[in-house]
């Protein structure tokens, strides 16, 4: 039975990454397809540069932490759902939010909630990205949600690894998974919203701003 689901789940996981990239592809050659006239990828060009020179970093935090707390609520909400008595403590000075499970007698429920934070942002990520959006630079708020979640995960399955509060080895603990297959599953779906982002126009600049020459900041100078 345990590797019926965990084959189940491995399934899911290759659908649910390369389902959004294909469609991602689609949608961008459908884009390439269609065409611009010159004048418009000038206008266009200009909003980009306009985007970049007037970024505001409090609207990209708030939609950063906008993120972060739909991930602790996500925990919250199903500890509640499942029975649990949720808390919130501290971890080395840490802020963690305690699932109130009895993580043995009940390894479903400590899966669940352990999974659901970044299974909250993930899905906030990909309504983000499928949702109908008019012509346009995406707004910081936009960008900070997509940010949080992809980067929630990178830290999750990096430095927050091992830590014996993390999600990741209470996942790891609490199911048939290892922690390279949950890096595998939780890391594809955010590397499909990396590839989906960087294929579309509307988050241009998202992982890099370009200087005031038009240059590329990356530690060295990229001129045209």
């Amino acid at each position: 039975m345990k590797d019926y689901v965990i084959g189940t789940a491995r399934t899911v996981a290759v659908i649910v990454v390369l389902a959004p990239a294909m469609a991602g592809r689609a949608r961008a050659q459908a884009d390439g397809d269609a065409g611009e006239m010159p004048q418009s990828v000038s206008v266009r060009a200009s909003q980009l540069t306009e985007q970049g020179s007037s970024f505001s970093w409090l609207k990209f935090g708030m939609g950063f932490m906008a993120s972060i707390a739909a991930h602790e609520a996500g925990h919250i909400l199903t500890s509640l759902a499942v029975g649990g008595d949720p808390s919130v403590g501290f971890d080395t000075g840490r802020p963690v939010v305690y699932s109130g499970i009895d993580a043995f007698a009940h390894p479903n429920k400590q899966f669940a909630f352990s999974a659901s934070g970044m299974a909250v942002q993930l899905l906030i990520n990909e309504a983000i990205l499928d949702w109908p959006h008019a012509q346009g630079v995406a707004g910081e708020f936009e960008r900070g949600m997509l940010a949080s979640g992809i980067g929630t995960v990178l830290f999750y399955f990096t430095v927050g690894r091992n830590s014996s509060v993390g999600d990741v080895d209470w996942m790891a603990r609490s199911s048939g998974l290892s922690k390279w297959g949950l890096t595998a599953i939780y890391g594809g779906i955010a590397l499909s919203d990396v590839l989906r982002i960087s294929l579309r126009e509307r988050y241009a600049h998202f992982f890099a701003f370009p200087g005031s020459t038009g240059a590329l900041n990356i530690g060295m100078s990229l001129s045209h």
